[in-house]
């Protein structure tokens, strides 16, 4: 949760789509390149040593030079630019990166910008940002040009060296003859081209360190499947506790049903969570925070439950505990491993897709709870009409943000979760935006969910179905009467059991 808290959505893009294609590119696919250069100079090695033993002329020292020196000399260069070439290739893909996250946020946001005439502020603040990724291009492509000289530079010293001494050797009635000092010389440009295209690569491949320090940042952020698994393994040796113990309590013949009468528990719970802010119109930014809840909580499966709860008191982190959204850091939670639990936050989420592929998006592939006729009938029941019941027949591929009405969006995220059909169905205050009689409606297709094991299944398979938990942040006085139990959750007073009477509008907030 905390790496996905201080996760950036376009850093992550920008290293599947421009990072992973440069390090491949210009750093993996250059290694051939660096072998045939390091071939060439080879081959002029090869060429100095035995061309002179061929035509019979002097080998000279000044010739081997340029193989022997372009290495330090490189090298040294290399060391000594390195961390400027990085700092500004960094500072041009950070200018580049927050130009992106910037546009992605103004587009997110842009019904507010425009409601509040804000439009002229925002084109002076991008014109700033791409005044300075300009500058920090412009400051990058120098430092890469300025590199790239190094080696032409090189070359015509080391050419100049040659050529003096050489020429000088040769007035002196030297051995060396006109086509040998000239094909010397050739063999010098050759080795500064060879080294050129070396040290050119060699820049390409340097420039590569601050994509794959990104893509090696994102691989190697901290992840919770070791602490999933932990807590599944804990459970799993918790369950055979609970088996054993209820046992010695419930009459032989009940045993093929032992798992179905395990209790879900939380105990003087301690969580550390991240929050994120994700409306932001500058930066995406996250805090950490500590809650802490004494008491317990025991709910018995095939029960609706509603928590409840003065306002920032928990009881929305401990949903989301219990819906495996976040994990506990410390305390006692269980919940039998075989269950599969689903949280249902209270903003609505669309995948790209027909509004049945959303509907469905949590069965796989041919499930029968899939089955169009299904969804339709659970649609129905939540008071979708019939415009929705076309969009499932059309299969068409819309914005089911802005296609949908806020209460139709709201019904489809509760639908989806019961045509999925968990065992355990966590919901946040699902009823909130709801007028009291469609809050009713809500509450009672619920109610049928718990007790039917499911929406609209056989009737003949009632006895092979486990029991259906649902567990309500609730936000209806209605919500809690219908409920087989209600827990107050608060910072102050912990977890605790309380009469649906003492129930008032400020524990619904």
């Amino acid at each position: 949760e905390s790496s996905r808290g201080n996760l950036d959505e376009n850093k992550l893009i920008g290293s599947m789509t421009r990072d992973a294609v440069e390090v491949v590119e210009n750093g993996f696919m250059n290694i051939m390149t660096c072998a045939r250069c390091i071939g060439q100079l080879t081959a002029i090695l090869c060429f100095q040593v035995f061309a002179p033993l061929a035509f019979e002329q002097k080998h000279m020292a000044v010739a081997y030079l340029p193989l022997v020196c372009f290495p330090f000399f490189f090298l040294v260069f290399m060391t000594l630019t390195r961390s400027r070439s990085y700092h500004f290739e960094n500072m041009q893909q950070t200018k580049k990166n927050d130009l992106a996250e910037r546009a992605s946020r103004t587009v997110r946001c842009y019904r507010l910008i425009a409601a509040y005439n804000q439009r002229p502020s925002f084109v002076e603040w991008y014109e700033r940002l791409i005044e300075a990724y300009n500058t920090a291009s412009v400051a990058e492509s120098q430092v890469q040009v300025n590199n790239l000289y190094f080696s032409p530079w090189l070359t015509a010293a080391f050419m100049c060296i040659y050529t003096y001494l050489a020429a000088s050797d040769m007035m002196e009635a030297s051995d060396l003859s006109l086509g040998m000092f000239i094909t010397n010389l050739m063999a010098v440009e050759a080795v500064g081209s060879a080294y050129g295209k070396l040290h050119e690569t060699l820049l390409a491949m340097q420039g590569t360190s601050g994509s794959l320090q990104r893509i090696v940042t994102l691989l190697n952020l901290p992840i919770e499947e070791k602490d999933r698994a932990a807590i599944s393994r804990r459970n799993r040796d918790a369950m055979m506790r609970l088996k054993t113990e209820l046992q010695q309590q419930v009459r032989d013949e009940q045993e093929g049903v032992l798992v179905d009468l395990l209790p879900i528990k939380v105990e003087n719970a301690h969580f550390v969570y991240t929050t994120v802010d994700q409306q932001s119109l500058s930066r995406k930014s996250s805090s950490t925070r500590v809650l802490e809840l004494s008491g317990q909580i025991d709910i018995e499966q095939g029960t609706m439950v509603s928590l409840v709860g003065p306002p920032s008191g928990g009881k929305s982190v401990l949903l989301k505990i219990m819906g495996g959204a976040i994990l506990p850091s410390a305390g006692d939670f269980f919940i039998a491993p075989h269950l599969r639990v689903i949280y249902v936050a209270s903003e609505p989420m669309f995948s790209h897709g027909s509004l049945l592929h959303n509907l469905v998006f949590g069965l796989p592939d041919r499930d029968p709870n899939g089955n169009p006729d299904r969804v339709k009938k659970i649609c129905r029941m939540l008071g979708l009409g019939h415009d929705v019941n076309e969009h499932i027949d059309s299969n068409d591929v819309l914005p089911w943000e802005v296609t949908l009405t806020h209460m139709q969006r709201q019904l489809v995220n509760i639908a989806r979760a019961l045509i999925a059909n968990p065992e355990v169905l966590c919901l946040h205050k699902p009823t909130q935006t709801f007028n009291e009689k469609e809050a009713q409606r809500v509450t009672r297709v619920l109610e049928s969910y718990v007790k039917g094991k499911g929406l609209v299944q056989p009737r003949d398979t009632f006895h092979l179905r486990r029991p259906r938990t649902c567990i309500i942040t609730s936000s209806s006085h209605y919500t809690v009467t219908e409920s087989t139990k209600t827990f107050c959750v608060s910072s102050d007073d912990g977890m605790k059991l309380i009469d649906t009477e003492s129930v008032d509008w400020e524990l619904l907030a």
